[in-house]
C-alpha cells in the first residue's frame, strides 16, 4: 500500500543525483526533479508528499530559504537531505548512505510519508467542520444508526444529525456521491414529494 499523497520532488545540482536508482527501484512515482533555483515554486505549485535535497557545498541559504518555506505547510512535509555537509535547519531529516548503498533511503522516506499521513488525519480530526450524518426516518436499524451519529459528540466533536423524513433504510445509497446535505434533501423532495 502506498502511502504516497503527491509528487516527490529531489532538490540538486545534478541532474541525476546518486539516490535516484534507489527511488525508482522502490516504486516511488511520480519522482520529479528541480534544481535549486527552481525549488521554491515547485514546491508552491506541485504540493509534493515528500522533499528530497541531495546536499552540495555551499546550498546552506538555498537549503534554509526552502526549509523556512515547508515549515509552514500543512500537513507536515517531509524535508529529507542525503549526505548533508553543514548543520541543517530544525525541520530537516538528513540521511546518509553507506559505501554507496541507498537501499536504507526507502524505509526512512516511507517512515516519514507515514507521519505525513498521520499527521493529516489528526489536522481533519480536529477541523472546526462537523460531522454530518443522515439517517433515514423509517429504519430497522435506526437506534443504532442513532447511537452511532451521536458518537462524535461523546467525544467533544462537532457533529450534525439529520433525520431525513419520509425515507427508509438504504436512501442515501441511490447516489453515492453527493458531497452536501442540500443535495440530498433536494433529490429526496423531488423523489418522495411528486
Amino acid at each position: 500500500m502506498s502511502l504516497q499523497q503527491g509528487p516527490i520532488i529531489v532538490v540538486s545540482d545534478d541532474r541525476q543525483p546518486a539516490f535516484m536508482a534507489a527511488l525508482g527501484e522502490g516504486g516511488l512515482f511520480p519522482v520529479i526533479e528541480t534544481t535549486w533555483a527552481e525549488a521554491s515554486r515547485a514546491i508552491a505549485q506541485l504540493h509534493p508528499a515528500c522533499v528530497l535535497v541531495a546536499a552540495s557545498e555551499g546550498a546552506g541559504v538555498e537549503l534554509d530559504r526552502i526549509a523556512r518555506q515547508i515549515d509552514g505547510i500543512q500537513p507536515y512535509l517531509p524535508l529529507i537531505v542525503t549526505e548533508p555537509k553543514e548543520a541543517l535547519p530544525e525541520n530537516a531529516i538528513p540521511f546518509s548512505q553507506t559505501s554507496g548503498n541507498w537501499d536504507r533511503l526507502l524505509p526512512r522516506l516511507r517512515a516519514a510519508l507515514r507521519v505525513r499521513t498521520l499527521h493529516a488525519t489528526v489536522l481533519r480530526r480536529r477541523s472546526d467542520q462537523p460531522v454530518k450524518t443522515a439517517i433515514a426516518e423509517i429504519d430497522p436499524v435506526r437506534d443504532e444508526a442513532v447511537d452511532h451519529a451521536l458518537q462524535p459528540l461523546r467525544a467533544r466533536v462537532p457533529a450534525e444529525l439529520h433525520v431525513c423524513a419520509r425515507t427508509c433504510h438504504g436512501f442515501d445509497a441511490l447516489q453515492p456521491d453527493w458531497s452536501d446535505f442540500a443535495l440530498q434533501g433536494q433529490a429526496l423532495r423531488r423523489v418522495w414529494l411528486t
